[in-house]
């Protein structure tokens, strides 16, 4: 039988065929007044390292699929269906209600050390055994350590313990079986976080409900939490971080815990200062091109907390968005996403774009919900994971200079990208996207890429690789929205918004979720991505590449035997 991923979370139509010309000339091509933008890019012109930005994937509950499905998979799952994936955040691991409490008994106050970390161990174990890191987000604590807990909006008990040297202990039992189990070689790969969004009522609120006493709370827990890890792994071989809404406004300023980890006392050790290696953020938009009311960009949300940072001396942080993208589908429906994605060419060319932009700022990942209609197990995968693939050769490689001129056809196109550079295999990598933030947008764009101060190595020819990605390659999506018609499929027909991911998982009939499978192949067939190979001269030590780039579409190039000109 067929097994759809759960997540239990808050919070069509026509491409232009690839064209490139070989051009005789390339001053006359830069002269044709009908071509809307120039990309100019230089390859001497290198500065910084392009990161593996797509590299985690969230968990919401590890019991449901990654301890069973796991040990069916072959090793190279990963490494073969997703190579960018190298972290797993198992959100809300150690604790929070009577499933997630890591007991024997979680309710039995009479017995407060009973500690049961065997499925935790098992789903580590699998995770490791398939070549993944976890991110381990402790938390919520467990009920019997709050004096009155009480289960919020997510689930899980909000309130903070009544024992802050208890919770230690939990901590420390659990991070020193860790390393008893594994040993400090591998542990020390791992990264840990301390709560989801700190500074939300909802996930964290003191008794008295106050902001006050609630930062407070966090605070103990964050000092109580980080020296637990630290008594058992060692500072120096501890990753550790905090993760805030900073999107959009929390109960209280997510700024006050940088200051306080930098420079306030700490509440276990008394020193000043508590060790901080990583700040997240999360990151949402109302619906595609949609931001929510009153919330940061993507630039502002993570240039808050750096600025605050280095104003505090932590200069050495890494910065990730830990949960994001889509958090409901467009108005016509206005329901919730359930991977908080969608399948649509819209969303490949928004994750390129957002590739470009955690690049420009130096962040260091951006975490998805979901990978396929089945999560990660099998499945159709969307464009998204496409982008992620395509990306994911950049990474360790050089950026090179980028430049965009002129105007776009539709001046409600947004027409960018990436360049790097392999110089020990002389290979250019270039992505580039046609974003726009209406969904139903259907313009198309023609920019003329010149590569500049390129050269052929000697004795081979020029090779270049194109994968496309929008809605008609490498995506499913028209085809599984036109199926959706002729069955007359409505809102109703859905748990969640018609536009997630996820369509067995939110097909609310059997009878759907069979037809579905049946065309399963199908899609998937679809999805596949289909680059073509071609080569080309290079003139004047430049190269020119003219693709077409559909409405929300995505060109990504691999160009091989080529150097900087010296």
């Amino acid at each position: 039988m067929k097994k759809s991923k759960r997540l239990f979370y808050f919070y069509v139509i026509i491409s232009p065929v690839f064209l490139c010309c070989s051009c005789t000339s390339t001053k006359r091509l830069l002269s044709k007044e009908k071509l809307s933008q120039n990309i100019s890019v230089d390859i001497s012109g290198q500065s910084g390292v392009i990161k593996n930005v797509f590299s985690d994937v969230n968990v919401w509950d590890f019991k449901t699929d990654w301890i069973s499905e796991m040990e069916n998979l072959p090793r190279n799952y990963f490494s073969t269906n997703y190579p960018f994936l190298k972290t797993v955040q198992i959100m809300t691991a150690t604790g929070g209600n009577a499933e997630r409490d890591l007991f024997v008994d979680p309710e039995n106050r009479s017995n407060l050390t009973d500690f049961k970390f065997n499925a935790l161990i098992k789903a580590l174990h699998n995770l490791v055994n398939h070549g993944l890191k976890p991110m381990i987000i402790t938390g919520n604590v467990p009920l019997k350590y709050s004096t009155n807990p009480v289960i919020g909006v997510f689930g899980v008990n909000v309130r903070p313990p009544y024992d802050y040297d208890l919770y230690y202990n939990y901590i420390k039992s659990l991070a020193d079986t860790f390393v008893s189990e594994f040993g400090i070689k591998e542990v020390k790969t791992w990264s840990w976080g301390v709560l989801t969004e700190y500074e939300n009522k909802d996930w964290f609120l003191a008794a008295d409900s106050t902001p006050a006493s609630t930062k407070i709370a966090y605070f103990k827990l964050y000092d109580y939490t980080v020296a637990a890890l630290q008594s058992s792994i060692g500072a120096d071989n501890l990753m550790v971080g905090a993760h805030s809404m900073t999107v959009t406004a929390g109960l209280w300023d997510e700024l006050d815990f940088i200051d306080h980890v930098s420079k306030g006392v700490n509440f276990k050790t008394g020193n000043i200062g508590t060790q901080i290696n990583f700040l997240s953020a999360s990151y949402y938009d109302l619906s595609p091109g949609v931001a929510i009311a009153h919330s940061l960009t993507l630039q502002k949300t993570i240039g808050l907390l750096h600025e605050r940072a280095l104003a505090n001396g932590l200069k050495d942080l890494k910065y990730g968005i830990d949960e994001g993208r889509l958090w409901g589908g467009p108005p016509d429906d206005n329901r919730a996403l359930l991977s908080r994605i969608v399948a649509l060419g819209f969303q490949g060319a928004s994750d390129a774009r957002m590739f470009k932009t955690m690049t420009d700022l130096n962040a260091d990942w951006f975490s998805t919900w979901g990978l396929t209609t089945e999560g990660v197990w099998g499945g159709v995968p969307s464009v998204g994971t496409h982008i992620a693939s395509l990306g994911y050769k950049m990474a360790g490689e050089n950026r090179a200079s980028l430049i965009v001129s002129g105007k776009a056809k539709d001046s409600t196109n947004e027409v960018n990208g990436l360049c790097s550079v392999n110089t020990d295999s002389n290979v250019i990598h270039l992505m580039v996207y046609n974003y726009n933030k209406n969904m139903n947008s259907i313009s198309g764009e023609t920019p003329t890429i010149v590569i500049n101060n390129i050269s052929q190595t000697p004795g081979a020819k020029v090779s270049i690789k194109q994968w496309t990605i929008d809605d008609t390659h490498g995506n499913f999506w028209p085809t599984w929205w036109s199926d959706q018609q002729a069955r007359g499929l409505s809102n109703k027909s859905f748990n969640w918004s018609k536009y997630s991911l996820d369509v067995p998982a939110n097909l609310v009939n059997k009878s759907d979720r069979d037809y579905w499978y049946s065309r399963e192949s199908v899609y998937k067939s679809l999805a596949t991505m289909n680059p073509v190979t071609f080569t080309q001269k290079i003139i004047d030590n430049k190269l020119v590449l003219t693709p077409m780039l559909s409405h929300h579409g995505v060109v990504f190039f691999e160009i091989r035997n080529v150097k900087a000109a010296e």
